[in-house]
């Protein structure tokens, strides 16, 4: 077991040992709270709980513990810690506090020397996101809608047009995502999506997955799988007779974009 690792479950023990030592409390007083600094802690301090007989020694163990978790902490690296906090998908303004990037914001925040680690944080979360949504069968016509492509984009000029938006830039990355689980259950052979494409997918969409298949070179056996072209078909020129194979075929070979009639994909 890695150094890392072990120190990683040592902690996790301890922090479960705190748990258990720690002697829920309740307030015995419905008096008001102070705000601000003071948040919690009652304007009365006249109704103290007793102490029992174990209590000095329950905190004597108590702060040991949260010393000893305290001194294994500094010495994980943080590219452990990162990876455990991943496991717990942690949020954003989680992984800035704790790399002390908190109420940061423009070159104050992309000047910091833990940037790079937030930016690899949130790639690797969004990764781990998409894989698993592609895994449980989330079209990509879905996360079309869901960015609102569908209302903004109605025309092969108008996504031309949008391909270097933040928005086609996650829906690129989900088909991506999305193609690559598709070819690992092929290549499985023990089980494939029911589904390659939505029965709600408009022309539009599935024009913009052909740009995506062009961009990232799919191959072509692929493209006619997803499509219902069938993966023996070795004519060309019937392949280009469908509109989405077309467009693929004209983005991954750099040719002039040129119209051919809407066609309606077979899901």
């Amino acid at each position: 077991m890695r150094l890392h690792h072990f120190l990683f479950v040592t902690l996790a023990i301890l922090l479960a040992s705190t748990g258990a030592l720690t002697k829920p409390t309740k307030r015995l007083s419905d008096d008001p709270v102070v705000p601000g600094r003071n948040e919690g802690r009652s304007l009365r301090i006249t109704n103290v709980p007793e102490k029992d007989d174990n209590d000095d020694v329950k905190e004597e163990r108590a702060n040991f513990i949260s010393s000893t978790i305290s001194k294994i902490s500094s010495k994980i690296p943080i590219g452990a810690k990162l990876s455990w906090w991943q496991q717990w998908h942690k949020d954003e303004e989680f992984i800035k506090m704790k790399l002390g990037m908190q109420g940061l914001k423009g070159e104050a925040l992309t000047k910091h020397h833990n940037y790079p680690r937030l930016v690899g944080y949130l790639e690797t979360a969004e990764k781990n996101w998409m894989r698993k949504r592609a895994r449980q069968g989330l079209s990509t016509y879905s996360i079309w809608k869901s960015k609102g492509l569908d209302a903004k984009i109605t025309s092969l000029a108008q996504l031309q047009a949008s391909l270097k938006s933040e928005k086609f830039q996650f829906y690129k990355r989900y088909v991506v995502a999305f193609d690559d689980n598709v070819d690992t259950l092929s290549h499985s052979g023990y089980y494939q999506l029911s589904r390659l494409v939505d029965e709600d997918a408009t022309e539009m969409e599935m024009l913009a997955r052909a740009q995506v298949w062009g961009e990232t070179k799919r191959p072509i056996h692929h493209v006619q799988e997803i499509l219902g072209l069938g993966v023996y078909e070795k004519d060309t020129a019937i392949l280009l007779k469908n509109r989405f194979f077309n467009h693929y075929w004209e983005v991954r070979y750099n040719l002039p974009i040129t119209y051919v009639p809407p066609t309606r994909p077979r899901s």
